[in-house]
């Protein structure tokens, strides 16, 4: 995708809206519909796009063991697909591959880059905000 090419998108595009669009729906499937934990997270080397940009597909993405049934798993899933879904789209918009840093440091890294964006309106940075401290709320 994009990181592969050294190039990043403008959040005001509207292919970065419509591909912010159709992840978000693919996070969702992934955490409502999957009975399996995902092994590693999902980066944009999981992001395949066909049809001229039109289909955004998640591949090779590897899964681990049955979840649990109790809500308060099932809270920290939401959390923890909430937090990929940002650094996936801030991957998108400054080519940083945050899956090569460790697992403490991966929310304050990502959370440094988004302060760095000035090119990105309030309202996406609030939302990537709170979406990277989702956790937060669930502990």
């Amino acid at each position: 995708m994009t990181a592969d090419e050294g190039k990043s998108l403008l959040q005001h595009e509207p292919l970065f809206k419509y591909w912010a669009k159709e992840l978000l729906y693919a996070f969702r499937d992934i955490t409502y519909k999957s009975t399996y934990t995902l092994q590693k997270p999902i980066s944009l080397k999981n992001v395949f796009v066909s049809e001229i940009g039109i289909k955004v597909y998640l591949k090779k993405i590897k899964f681990g063991d049955q979840r649990d049934d109790n809500l308060d798993y099932h809270l920290h899933l939401e959390s923890t697909m909430l937090a990929m879904y940002a650094m996936l789209l801030l991957q998108m918009l400054t080519c940083k591959d945050y899956t090569s840093i460790s697992d403490t440091h991966r929310i304050s890294v990502a959370e440094s880059d988004l302060n760095e964006l000035q090119e990105i309106s309030p309202e996406l940075k609030c939302l990537l905000y709170e979406c990277l401290h989702a956790q937060d709320k669930t502990l």
